[in-house]
C-alpha cells in the first residue's frame, strides 16, 4: 500500500491518500487534459500514471469546473493552464498568459482547503478515467 503523503495545511501536517494530482496540463490542440497522478495501489502499483481526458467529455467538463473553482479561490479571472505538484503540500499553478501562483501563497486557510478539495476531486476523476480506459472488456458468454 502506498503511504499517505504529508501535505501541510497551515501549521498542522495533514495526510492525503492517493489518488493525488502530480501534473495537469490542458492541451488545446488535442482538446484534452493530460493528468499525471499518483494512483491508489488497488488501481496500479506504478509510482504515477497518466491519462488523457477529452475536454468535451463528462470527465473533462468536471475537471474544467474544478479548475474554474481553483482560479476563483486563488483570486484569478484567468483560466488555469497547468498544475504542477512542487513538493510537500505545494503546487505551482500556471494561468493563461504565463502568470504563476504557488499554493503556498494561498489567500486564506479556507481557500487552501478548497484548493485541496478540488485537487482531490480532479485526482479521483483522473483515476476513474484511467480505470475506464484500461479495463478489459468482459467476455460475452453465449
Amino acid at each position: 500500500m502506498k503511504k499517505a503523503r504529508p501535505l501541510p495545511l497551515e501549521d498542522e501536517a495533514h495526510l492525503v491518500e492517493p489518488p493525488i494530482v502530480d501534473f495537469l496540463h490542458h492541451h488545446p490542440a488535442r482538446r484534452a487534459y493530460v493528468v499525471t497522478f499518483v494512483p491508489e495501489d488497488s488501481v496500479s502499483h506504478a509510482e504515477t500514471e497518466v491519462v488523457e481526458i477529452p475536454d468535451a467529455s463528462g470527465d473533462g467538463l468536471r475537471i474544467k469546473l474544478q479548475l474554474d473553482k481553483l482560479a476563483r479561490l486563488l483570486n484569478s479571472r484567468t483560466r488555469i493552464e497547468r498544475l504542477t505538484h512542487s513538493g510537500g503540500g505545494n503546487f505551482e499553478i500556471r494561468f493563461e498568459g504565463g502568470k504563476t501562483k504557488s499554493l503556498s501563497t494561498s489567500p486564506s486557510p479556507d481557500a487552501t482547503f478548497g484548493v485541496y478539495s478540488s485537487l482531490q476531486d480532479i485526482a479521483m476523476t483522473a483515476q476513474i478515467a484511467f480505470i475506464a480506459q484500461h479495463r478489459t472488456p468482459a467476455s460475452v458468454v453465449a
